[in-house]
């Protein structure tokens, strides 16, 4: 039987939903993101289910552009909110999209992907075609 995921409805909104303002995670971005001075600078990153936005806070902040894609409503609002409380003006794109589908015709291909909590969980082949059709760098 095939699953059937309603976009704007993600696995973890009934913790998105408790949380204060939709913001689940902590403050710090995840470990390898911390490292981000290791890259080059202006990378253009996709953040594949970015959640609330740690992360892509924290990339936004040290110059890259970010283009976030979560399948989750409530987690993006929690992005809205946590760029609000941080006082940043995000220059990013963030998309209601279940990667799982093709992506929007306006994101291209990116010198970076980031996924925390995602990408693992993708068949093998959707990972591959995720990564051949969008990435040309790094992956964290």
């Amino acid at each position: 039987m095939t699953e059937v995921i309603e976009i704007g409805v993600g696995p973890y909104d009934n913790l998105y939903e408790s949380a204060p303002r939709n913001v689940l995670w902590g403050e710090e971005p995840g470990r390898l993101v911390k490292r981000i001075a290791e890259f080059p600078p202006s990378c253009r990153v996709l953040d594949a289910g970015c959640g609330d936005g740690k992360n892509a806070l924290s990339l936004e902040r040290h110059g890259h552009s970010v283009t976030g894609v979560d399948i989750s409503a409530l987690a993006l609002q929690g992005l809205k909110h946590r760029f609000r409380v941080a006082k940043h003006s995000s220059s990013g794109q963030f998309f209601l999209a279940d990667l799982c589908e093709p992506l929007p015709p306006t994101i291209e291909t990116f010198d970076m992907l980031v996924s925390y909590g995602l990408f693992h969980c993708f068949p093998p082949r959707k990972r591959i075609k995720l990564l051949l059709c969008h990435v040309s760098c790094h992956v964290i």
